[in-house]
């Protein structure tokens, strides 16, 4: 009622125009005022017309040559607008902006206009921008995720959308928000679940069983990645939530009737189970722990055997191997015994031919794995992690995967390293020097200053070693 007071308040009927036509915009400026209202009326509006506009209280300067009406006011707007009118109104927006260069803002529209093919394009976008994996592409990724600040996803919008696309955009900004990275990920991870949850008000256990299960196993994946932050004081019982999510979902996620996500929630119990191993491995029952994430990679194994599924069968290898490899409960001599066993099974299946990149993640944790051996010929563990080190290095590429070829350098320096503490070997320091300087390098050119500071002293104390060694 305020909103239709201070309409009927307004001087002219150009006034009340201006206002409905520009608050179907999230922001705008004079260009686009001039542009949007002239092609609507088919008349050229006067500067005088957007000085006025811009003197309104309920007007916001944004600083940056750019305006817009107060949140409140534009809600009543779009909700009293007549339907063909702010259709039009959005298209041309939309096209409008896009010729501007100004791609947040036309999207709003676009979601204005088809909500469904708006997430659609969205996403293809993201993806983009995921899968190149560069500082710069998660830049573009992170101001991907600010185009969504205009989009309530509240009643309006589902209502405008339909509550399936509605679900759908909750779901594409929580897994978004899951995937990309940030310096701190608490509160990326906090708004993740919650839209996760909005989701569950549309993709219910009765209407959406599968919609439903998935949007559970979500939620206990990051409820698990929460665990994992330092600011988390709650750690354990964040898993054990996580636990109970998943066990929730098998009421519906049954063997038969969606043998997928049933499989999916045992290998999430087997790393939630794992989770909480690592969190107190001296503590809470680490024997338990142990056997129930072996149970659970077990069962798992049930439906993808290694005959019919051999891909996700040693996937499965692969976890397991991490979980023995992070258990201290049965003796770490015969866990890591049971890790390299579980690598070994996996590189079966994962050759350098037919799957490069996961052979090549499977010799690098293979190598972990052999440089913490407490058992057998000290050099000999060292030198044949080198050897799973440089393995993956024929896969890594800088430009490609930038982060892993950068780690795998500094790995294999940290090995040659121990070789030339332990042997004074003068070529080991070299080789030493010769990969962390590399990895140094790279660190700064990633923007990980830290790491690139800990490579460089690691460098200068490997030097005055190799010094007095000559």
């Amino acid at each position: 009622k305020l909103c239709d007071l201070l309409l009927k308040s307004l001087d002219d009927r150009e006034a009340v125009r201006w206002l409905r036509e520009l608050g179907l915009t999230p922001r705008c400026d004079e260009i686009a005022a001039q542009a949007i209202i002239s092609e609507a009326s088919g008349n050229n509006p006067q500067l005088s017309h957007w000085n006025r506009f811009t003197q309104y209280s309920f007007v916001e300067d944004q600083g940056d040559g750019f305006w817009r009406i107060e949140p409140s006011l534009r809600q009543h707007l779009n909700e009293s607008a007549r339907r063909d009118d702010a259709l039009a109104a959005h298209l041309n927006f939309f096209h409008h902006w896009t010729e501007r260069g100004q791609p947040a803002l036309a999207w709003f529209h676009q979601w204005a206009l088809n909500a469904r093919e708006a997430i659609e394009g969205w996403i293809r976008s993201f993806d983009a921008e995921w899968e190149a994996n560069t500082p710069e592409n998660m830049v573009r990724a992170r101001d991907l995720l600010g185009w969504w600040g205009e989009i309530g996803l509240d009643e309006s919008d589902l209502e405008h959308s339909g509550p399936k696309t509605w679900a759908k955009a909750h779901i594409t900004l929580a897994l978004a928000l899951h995937d990309t990275p940030f310096r701190v990920r608490a509160t990326a991870l906090a708004l993740s679940m919650a839209h996760y949850e909005a989701a569950l008000a549309v993709f219910t256990s009765d209407e959406f069983p599968r919609e439903w299960a998935e949007t559970q196993i979500h939620i206990g994946t990051v409820q698990r990645a929460l665990a994992r932050e330092d600011v988390c004081t709650e750690k354990q019982a964040l898993l054990r939530a996580a636990i109970e999510r998943y066990q929730t979902a098998l009421r519906v996620a049954t063997p038969t009737a969606a043998p997928r996500e049933w499989g999916e929630i045992q290998m999430q119990l087997a790393g939630a189970h794992r989770d909480l191993l690592e969190l107190d491995p001296s503590g809470g029952g680490p024997h338990d722990q142990l056997g129930r994430s072996i149970h659970f990679y077990e069962e798992a194994m049930r439906l993808w055997a290694r005959a019919r599924h051999p891909r996700e069968w040693a996937r499965i290898q692969v976890e397991m191997a991490a979980t023995y490899a992070a258990s201290p409960a049965g003796g770490r001599v015969r866990n890591l015994e049971r890790a390299l066993e579980c690598y070994r099974n996996a590189l079966e299946i994962f050759t350098e031919a037919d799957a490069p990149r996961d052979w090549a993640d499977v010799n690098v944790k293979m190598a972990g794995a052999l440089m913490e051996l407490p058992f057998g010929d000290r050099a000999e563990n060292v030198r044949n992690a080198i050897a799973h080190y440089l393995s993956a290095l024929r896969v890594y590429d800088e430009a490609t995967t930038p982060f892993l070829w950068t780690q795998a350098n500094l790995d294999i320096g940290l090995a040659w390293g121990e070789l030339a503490y332990a042997s004074d070997d003068l070529s080991a320091y070299r080789n030493a020097i010769n990969y962390i300087t590399t990895a140094g390098q790279s660190f700064g050119r990633l923007g990980r200053a830290d790491e690139a500071a800990r490579a460089e002293s690691i460098v200068q104390d490997i030097n005055q070693s190799l010094q007095r060694a000559t």
